[in-house]
């Protein structure tokens, strides 16, 4: 969680999250998070990429410190949505922190101690 906290302002604006067994939901906005310059080998990432590349490195090092193994701890991949309108990130928003009462861990979004919503949206 203090790694995700971590990279706010510089890579991203943290709207929410909720951290699972096994998966991350992620709310994040980047509307003047500027594009990278490109890298010495040529290589071109989105501002989006790179704050990916950055919260996967970050947090699966802490992860594998923690757990005690080594090796990798993420998957190469992730998946990502463009929030369109407001109605959107409500619906999206919801089902984040909605996601540990689904899987029957807590009656109350509120009560999963490892999800947060950035207190300006409540």
């Amino acid at each position: 969680m203090n790694e995700i906290h971590a990279l706010e302002p510089e890579f991203y604006h943290l709207h929410a999250f909720c951290l699972m067994s096994n998966h991350v939901h992620l709310l994040i906005d980047q509307q003047d998070i500027p594009e990278p310059t490109p890298r010495k080998d040529g290589k071109n990432y989105t501002a989006l990429s790179k704050a990916m590349r950055q919260l996967k490195s970050k947090t699966g090092y802490a992860c594998a410190q923690h757990l005690g193994r080594p090796g990798a701890f993420w998957q190469h991949e992730s998946y990502d949505h463009v929030v369109r309108n407001e109605r959107e990130f409500e619906r999206i928003l919801m089902y984040i922190v909605n996601n540990p009462v689904k899987a029957g861990f807590v009656a109350a979004w509120q009560d999963w101690p490892y999800t947060y919503v950035n207190p300006n949206l409540l």
